[in-house]
């Protein structure tokens, strides 16, 4: 899904950061800030937070874990800010003065009629203008309809290109003045943010609260999110569900809810119950939830291991340890145990 571009070298410098507008718990980030987890970085002129006439350069990078990180300057060790991408909830794009009415692309010197540009543009401004064009009756959408072009330029920065990535906590605005810079971060970002769909379908809803059923539309993307929408047209996103927090799928007995063809999603915050409308299609949806939560799982296999001793200071003496390397795309850990029993039940731990 994702496309390597370039790697950022390992940091050489430490630069000290309050950290202050990050999202999520910066002690879980810090581990895995791994060069090879990087999907494309450059810098994007970002708005401020407080300040919000003010525009900094800063240094971005995606990483295949859906977190975009912020740096002040490319050699930092430590990020000044970073959004995990899965919380995003809309991608707002918006455009140059010069490129915000369709017919003068091709009068834009810099932009030829036929660049990739000039297609995606024109691609944005028909489903703006009909977001049902070309569509069957009964024909749904591969994507959420996530990414919004506006239809003005960004106050502020009129002259170049901009995007707006909307979460429950703060709306973040970066600019880049490049094309195709800006071309490259709209499809790694609606990638890591959105996903692709891999099925989808309606089912019935039971709610938190009231207990009331409603039917909604399902898709599973391949980030592990079953999100569900108003209708097909994936207009309205109404929530979603995290496949990696599920921690045990359950089917119960016809008798127990209203619709017997139902499937059980714990997690610890919540219980998700889903009806299909026959025991074919809710089977089908079972597989689907299984082997994406499969494709996702981790667990914890050592590519190294074996005894050291290590002083303890405090008490004056060596004690012995086992130790184990593992190595994973989206974390490295060294992890110390008192006994190599230890380890072994670790291993046998699934982590999602």
């Amino acid at each position: 899904m994702h496309r390597q571009k370039m790697s950022m070298s390992m940091p050489s410098t430490t630069f000290a950061s309050s950290f202050n507008s990050s999202e999520g718990d910066i002690s879980q980030f810090l581990d895995n800030l791994d060069p090879n987890m990087v999907v494309y970085d450059s810098w994007l002129n970002k708005k401020g937070k407080i300040h919000q006439k003010t525009w900094k350069e800063r240094f971005c990078v995606a990483y295949t874990d859906r977190k975009l990180v912020i740096f002040r300057h490319q050699d930092d060790k430590l990020p000044c800010a970073y959004i995990e991408l899965c919380d995003v909830i809309t991608i707002n794009v918006y455009m140059p003065n010069m490129l915000n009415t369709l017919p003068k692309l091709s009068k834009n010197p810099s932009i030829s009629q036929n660049s990739s540009m000039d297609r995606w543009l024109a691609e944005m401004k028909e489903f703006e203008d009909d977001p049902d064009k070309g569509k069957k009756k009964h024909e749904v959408r591969q994507r959420s309809v996530s990414l919004s072009l506006k239809r003005q330029s960004l106050k502020g920065a009129s002259d170049v290109f901009a995007f707006e990535l909307v979460t429950p906590k703060r709306n973040w605005v970066f600019s880049v003045a490049d094309a195709d810079i800006f071309q490259e971060w709209m499809s790694v970002l609606r990638d890591l943010c959105f996903g692709k769909k891999i099925h989808g379908g309606f089912l019935r809803k039971q709610g938190e609260k009231y207990k009331t059923w409603r039917q909604r539309y399902f898709a599973l993307y391949d980030c592990n999110e079953l999100r569900y929408y108003e209708d097909g047209a994936l207009l309205q996103n109404k929530g979603k569900i995290e496949l990696n927090k599920v921690r045990n799928i359950t089917v119960p007995d016809t008798s127990k809810y209203h619709y017997p063809h139902c499937i059980e999603l714990h997690t610890s915050d919540r219980l998700w119950i889903l009806a299909g409308q026959n025991p074919q299609e809710r089977d089908v949806w079972l597989k689907h939830i299984k082997n994406s939560m499969k494709r996702h799982r981790r667990r914890f296999v050592p590519d190294a291991a074996g005894h050291v001793s290590l002083y303890d200071a405090g008490n004056n003496e060596w004690r012995r340890y086992y130790i184990a390397i593992h190595a994973h795309k989206s974390s490295n850990r060294l992890c110390c145990f008192d006994d190599v029993s230890f380890c072994k039940e670790l291993e046998g731990f699934t982590c999602f």
